[in-house]
């Protein structure tokens, strides 16, 4: 199925694809390389076979940092050439509601945004552009907004501007401008920040206290579940040598949708709903039942927090993939989540990636799940936010 691809669209904000990861057509390190910013990665091994995979797994980790500080500190020359140019940075701030406060992050492309009100936006005087607007369905979503009384206001007074860190065109006097204009107007922010190198390991960053007023480093390590005697599904009838001669893609969608809520279970921690048993029909109305076949088996499931990269992403892919190849496993889950009140998502095109907000006001979510199986092949289903433009 080298070069065979399918997609499938079974929900408005979910996108399912069906591919081979050595395909010219695969989308898989678009998918990952253009989610920069994950807070949660989840994979799940069946089988007794999964346990002793799961116990190399486990020792991947990460760290990133937690300071207070002015975004102005990413237009230092020192900072810069040694960890963007050289490297990646990704920042995003933390506990800023995107539509009410003036927002930040840092993209490894090494694009600062910055999203801030009227008020700011003329105070700094750097050129950007309108933020939070919808496009053909800016009047009616705008309608639909106004129904929330609190974030009335808040319609139209947003701006974005974008600085393009890793430009060869900046030149000094202009970055001091610039870092004086945020210093003055801009206020000091808590972020999340994290660095790799140019192999894409981790990176410890030496901060320069003139900058950053609080820091500490915070380290992501795994955390490790098993669940023995739990209804899981066949997911091995999903391969190509089953679904080929089939036509139905309805039915497929039905045995990929299963399998996707079994795996909204497993990261709900719903042991109950995974034996199948009946829960309170007051307190829950899902049964655990699925039209998929199933049988009882051992789960593992590894689940990583913090403010993890799509470099540690792709290597954990890679890592789950030569299991999968060496027959090690007969197949794997691997999910990531993103932050929800983000200024970006997904990030395809420089010209135009920020047009428009992400959707974080209209339940945008901007999740990914690869259900991976033998001889390389895989389904995608991502979830997406209503002006996404994905991968």
């Amino acid at each position: 199925m080298t070069g065979q691809k399918r997609r499938f669209d079974f929900a408005s904000n979910l996108i399912a694809w069906h591919s081979n990861f050595n395909a010219e057509t695969s989308r898989y390190r678009n998918i990952v390389e253009n989610h920069p910013i994950n807070q949660q990665i989840e994979i799940v091994l069946a089988e007794k076979k999964g346990i002793e995979i799961a116990k190399t797994l486990q020792w991947e980790g990460a760290f990133y940092y937690e300071i207070t500080a002015n975004p102005a500190m990413f237009l230092d020359k020192d900072f810069r050439e040694k960890y963007v140019m050289k490297g990646s940075v990704s920042m995003l701030t933390k506990n800023v509601p995107i539509d009410a406060s003036n927002t930040a992050c840092l993209l490894p492309t090494g694009e600062l945004i910055l999203v801030v009100s009227k008020d700011t936006y003329e105070k700094i005087g750097i050129t950007g552009k309108k933020y939070g607007g919808f496009g053909k369905k800016k009047r009616k979503l705008c309608q639909t907004l106004r129904k929330n009384q609190t974030r009335n206001v808040k319609i139209g007074q947003r701006y974005i501007i974008v600085l393009d860190l890793k430009s060869k065109s900046l030149a000094d006097g202009e970055l001091t401008r610039k870092m004086v204009l945020l210093n003055t107007h801009f206020p000091d922010v808590c972020m999340l920040i994290s660095a790799t190198n140019e192999s894409g390991k981790p990176q410890t960053i030496v901060f320069d206290e003139n900058f950053v007023k609080a820091r500490e480093r915070i380290d992501s390590s795994c955390q490790c579940t098993t669940y023995t005697d739990v209804f899981v599904p066949r997911v091995s009838t999903l391969a190509t040598d089953v679904t080929e001669s089939s036509t139905n893609v309805s039915e497929m969608c039905q045995k990929l949708n299963d399998v996707r809520q079994w795996l909204g279970f497993v990261s709900c921690r719903l042991e109950s709903l995974l034996k199948q048993e009946k829960p309170d029909g007051y307190a829950c109305s899902y049964s655990g039942e699925l039209e998929l076949p199933s049988e009882r088996d051992t789960i593992t499931i590894l689940r990583w927090r913090g403010f993890l990269s799509s470099s540690m992403c792709t290597r954990l892919l890679d890592t789950l993939r030569s299991h999968l190849q060496s027959d090690a496993i007969e197949w794997a889950s691997f999910s990531s989540w993103g932050f929800q009140d983000a200024p970006v998502s997904w990030v395809l095109d420089k010209t135009n990636a920020y047009d428009t907000e992400h959707g974080v006001m209209f339940h945008g979510s901007n999740t990914y799940t690869f259900i991976m199986l033998p001889r390389e092949e895989y389904y995608s289903i991502q979830s997406v936010g209503p002006h996404d433009t994905t991968a």
